[in-house]
């Protein structure tokens, strides 16, 4: 188990990659998947897939990232599924969404993709190249290994995901 969780986090610091890279380096088409392409239309900030918060959860964190999206213009997005196939891994899916979704906006590129596979005990965050500028890759994952991770081992992933996204809402400030 611990060995597992060392190869994710390893996994995950190998890169996080800017959301255009990773639509050029797979074929697989996010627009032929229905939910996926329902979850565009809607744009909504938290997509429970998996099913792994309340119903209150949800609407919690949708208020905080809409919230902030109004003071900074900053897009958040957590995402929740039961597979990451047929992607290698959480960050590398985290990026295809985002940029298949349009996380953030054009211009600013200013979107961040929060993406838990709770069964495949994956996760990543991918930040668009404008939130790259603040929110750097090794921040990413320092986050990801004194908050997030913490809490989802205790299998408290609304509170890993919540206390995740208020530390790098202060790293990421405002948006000025």
């Amino acid at each position: 188990m611990k060995n597992k969780i060392l190869l994710v986090i390893f996994g995950l610091g190998l890169s996080l990659f800017s959301f255009k890279s990773v639509a050029q380096e797979t074929d697989f088409d996010l627009s032929k998947i229905d939910r996926y392409r329902e979850a565009k239309e809607k744009a909504l900030p938290v997509q429970d897939f998996d099913s792994v918060f309340t119903p209150k959860e949800r609407q919690n964190l949708s208020k905080m990232f809409l919230k902030y999206h109004k003071k900074s213009t900053n897009v958040f997005v957590v995402v929740t599924v039961g597979s990451i196939a047929p992607f290698g891994d959480a960050q590398q899916m985290a990026t295809a969404l985002g940029s298949y979704w349009g996380v953030g906006h054009q211009g600013k590129n200013n979107g961040l993709v929060m993406l838990l596979c709770k069964p495949c005990k994956s996760f990543g965050i991918a930040t668009g190249d404008g939130t790259r500028k603040v929110i750097t890759d090794s921040m990413s994952l320092q986050t990801m290994e004194q908050v997030i991770f913490p809490q989802f081992k205790k299998d408290k992933f609304y509170d890993g995901i919540k206390n995740g996204a208020e530390s790098l809402m202060k790293i990421w400030g405002d948006g000025d």
